[in-house]
């Protein structure tokens, strides 16, 4: 997808490594935010060559052999990075979902403070419902929104996804 608006080149594109450092600025800027909302849960995004590491995971292998479940895109405008999703992409067998059902799980999707509420986090969405899990369906897409997450609890309801069952939690010290 690439679209020409007020002469600037938007695209969704899968990530590369010269991605990563962008991808670690803007995963820190939405982990720190869930730090402050949640300190019990989510821990300070303090270590940067880890979240570069589970980043790098979700990059396509350079052998293409290799077989993967971790997949990513990246929006870019004038080859900045504004936000990105990534998901895991299982074939189900089993008694929960149904054999040879895909099972689409959103990880993350985050976008830059400087880009956000321009409609970045729903063209990912729609990119990854539209194009990028076209050849597995039938296929259930889930995610987990975290609780008072208003941004994110849009973004789902706005493309048409179902509030299906609850998560609790309990840390043990």
């Amino acid at each position: 997808m690439v679209n020409i608006i007020d002469k600037k080149t938007e695209a969704i594109i899968d990530p590369s490594a010269h991605h990563l450092d962008e991808m670690a600025e803007i995963f820190i800027s939405g982990q720190n935010e869930h730090h402050l909302r949640m300190p019990e849960i989510f821990c300070k995004p303090d270590n940067r060559g880890e979240i570069i590491q589970y980043l790098r995971s979700f990059l396509k292998p350079k052998n293409p052999l290799r077989r993967r479940h971790k997949f990513g895109c990246v929006w870019v405008r004038d080859d900045k990075i504004g936000g990105y999703i990534l998901y895991k992409l299982n074939l189900s067998s089993d008694v929960f979902f149904g054999e040879n059902r895909w099972t689409c799980f959103i990880e993350d999707i985050a976008v830059a403070p400087a880009f956000q509420k321009q409609g970045i986090a729903s063209a990912l969405m729609t990119h990854l419902l539209e194009n990028e899990l076209v050849s597995y369906k039938p296929c259930m897409v889930s995610g987990q929104v975290w609780r008072n997450n208003i941004a994110s609890e849009g973004l789902f309801e706005k493309h048409f996804f179902e509030d299906s069952s609850k998560t609790y939690f309990r840390i043990l010290h």
